[in-house]
């Protein structure tokens, strides 16, 4: 009929895209190259298709990133809510909101694109259909991010060095009767112009060169300990230690003693090169790790390191990680140590030129200071008395 096939070609144009008279065959949406969705009609991929596109030319799986927008939008409320009530409740635990927050929205984030990566395997969808393409990177990220939180988390730091009640009261008392470690270190260092040829042309660019390293440690004489540390360590339940110490001059003199010490080994070796970089370590030996659990027995789940590590992996470790910060008792630990230096006691130093030139410090040239480079006579007498006072006490 004449009729019949010429509006028969005009109703092929208004075709539904998503009908298929042929269930065996895909289903193909052909469009720009990132947009391009290939499904099979048939189950789960064609209802989901049905029920969640929003119009009839397009596709369901489309709508993720519109459901996955709207998913972050109502964590980041329920992380606000969880901000107030920590910064109310638990106002000394404001430094691991963030990373609450952070690894929650990772944990959402790699539950939901996996989900979606997965059924769009099922349903043989291209990775361009619906832009899913840029959700794998994201997914990587995340994965990425999962594997650093699990080595440098706060909860992480505190599960690496798990001990008993015990064994954290005596690592404690070591910690006080430890002699603080003070030294100095240099590194004697230039600047070099090295040129690169290039298709440009000749590209230059200004280079630090470090020709010489060293280090001395610096002497002392007797040192306190002002450490304030719990009486009683509660043997019944957990208890997080953050720990960080503090190392100053006892007196003004041994303060002195110290700087003509630095100045000194800075001036016997300034001849090395056209500048140089001065570090002061202070330290505590023994004392790895700042953050310390104590455990008596059988720690509950929460403090159990295995469900930390599980819970981890599978992305689900935010509420043990809550229950851990407000079930258990946190300490704050400052060792504090003044050391102090003996005004009677005359010292030399292998690296002692005797030589009161002029010191390179940090690309700065430095004059030296009263008495650089030598014995203290006189300028080192009215101090005498005062250290000696405050040494014994200290003692």
């Amino acid at each position: 009929d004449p009729f019949f096939n010429k509006h028969n070609s005009r109703d092929d144009a208004f075709k539904d895209p998503f009908v298929n008279k042929n269930n065996d065959d895909p289903i193909k949406e052909s469009g720009s190259f990132f947009g391009e969705c290939k499904f099979n009609p048939s189950g789960i991929c064609q209802s989901f298709h049905q029920t969640v596109g929003l119009s009839s030319q397009t596709v369901g799986l489309y709508n993720f990133w519109i459901g996955y927008l709207i998913l972050v939008g109502c964590c980041l409320i329920l992380s606000a809510i969880y901000a107030i009530f920590m910064r109310s409740k638990f106002s000394y635990l404001t430094y691991v909101i963030k990373w609450h927050v952070g690894i929650f929205l990772v944990n959402i984030t790699v539950w939901f694109w996996v989900s979606c990566l997965v059924f769009n395997a099922i349903c043989q969808g291209s990775v361009f259909c619906g832009y899913y393409f840029f959700a794998i990177p994201i997914t990587v990220v995340c994965f990425v991010l999962i594997v650093l939180d699990l080595f440098f988390s706060p909860e992480a730091k505190y599960f690496k060095n798990q001990k008993e009640a015990e064994e954290t009261s005596m690592f404690l008392e070591r910690m006080k009767a430890a002699k603080p470690h003070i030294s100095v270190n240099i590194a004697c260092y230039h600047y070099e112009t090295r040129t690169r040829r290039n298709s440009n042309g000749n590209r230059t660019r200004t280079v630090e060169k470090i020709t010489f390293r060293d280090s001395r440690a610096f002497p002392i004489d007797s040192f306190s300990d002002e450490t304030q540390v719990p009486s009683k360590i509660d043997s019944t339940g957990v208890t997080l230690f953050h720990i960080s110490e503090s190392i100053n001059a006892g007196d003004p003199y041994s303060a002195q003693a110290f700087n003509q010490f630095k100045n000194r080994f800075v001036a016997a070796n300034s001849h090395r090169d056209q500048a140089m970089h001065t570090n002061i370590e202070l330290s505590v030996p023994g004392f790895m790790e700042p953050r310390v659990m104590t455990v008596n027995g059988k720690p509950p789940w929460w403090a159990n390191r295995i469900w930390f590590y599980i819970l981890s992996f599978f992305n689900a470790s935010i509420v043990l990680r809550i229950m851990l910060r407000t079930s258990s008792t946190s300490f704050s630990i400052l060792l504090l140590k003044k050391y102090f230096v003996d005004p009677t006691i005359h010292r030399t130093y292998d690296f002692d030129t005797g030589l009161a030139g002029p010191s390179v410090v940090n690309n700065f040239i430095m004059t030296p200071q009263q008495g650089h480079g030598q014995p203290q006579q006189g300028h080192g007498q009215p101090h005498q008395a005062q250290p000696q006072t405050q040494q014994a006490q200290a003692q």
